[in-house]
């Protein structure tokens, strides 16, 4: 199904994660959120992860990600607001973007009200980490969902596991993509896929 963004017609295309490296049906206009480095250090290892699997994406489906689409910035609101500003000051306002947690999205989201563009109709938006804020927004953020639950009592286990002097292997659990309006205005509610 295509869709009018301004004076643009484009094909929304799913967002898809797999573990914490994200898969991406993109497009060239297609922006990206990436952890900020603090001296040389990541920002948060998870967020490097998100970043590298989204630009792994693009090199599978033969597109190059050009860096200027490549935004560092702070996992908090503000954060995603100055990133924001500075993508929307580029020559080609992004179609899409996706960025590494929910908070520097809502950030990017009230950067797009600003500028008076509208979230999944001028600029489809998706986060990761499936916040309880995600779904309340006036626009319902499409989002990453990880099994927190899961993971916290794999974590345990693991855990007396190995105090039981036993080998254990690191395991990452699939998470889901949960389609709001921030990327697909006639869902009348959220639609949750497997990835």
């Amino acid at each position: 199904m295509e869709r009018r963004a301004g004076r643009r017609t484009y094909t929304p295309t799913p967002i898809r994660q797999i573990n914490e490296r994200s898969t991406s049906s993109v497009t060239p206009s297609t922006a990206l959120f990436a952890p900020r480095a603090n001296h040389a250090r990541p920002y948060a290892s998870t967020g490097i992860e998100r970043a590298a699997g989204f630009r792994d994406r693009y090199l599978e489906a033969g597109i190059r990600l050009p860096a200027s689409r490549i935004v560092r910035s702070a996992f908090d609101a503000a954060g995603g607001r100055l990133a924001a500003e500075r993508l929307l000051r580029g020559r080609v306002r992004p179609m899409a973007i996706f960025a590494v947690n929910d908070f520097a999205t809502i950030g990017f989201l009230g950067t797009l009200r600003d500028h008076g563009l509208r979230p999944g109709m001028d600029v489809a938006v998706a986060g990761f980490n499936d916040t309880p804020l995600a779904r309340e927004l006036p626009i319902p953020l499409t989002t990453v969902r990880s099994p927190m639950h899961e993971m916290g009592s794999l974590a345990v286990e693991l855990l007396v596991r190995r105090l039981d002097v036993e080998q254990v292997k690191s395991e990452r659990l699939p998470p889901e993509l949960v389609v709001r309006a921030s990327t697909d205005p006639t869902l009348p509610s959220p639609v949750i896929l497997d990835l």
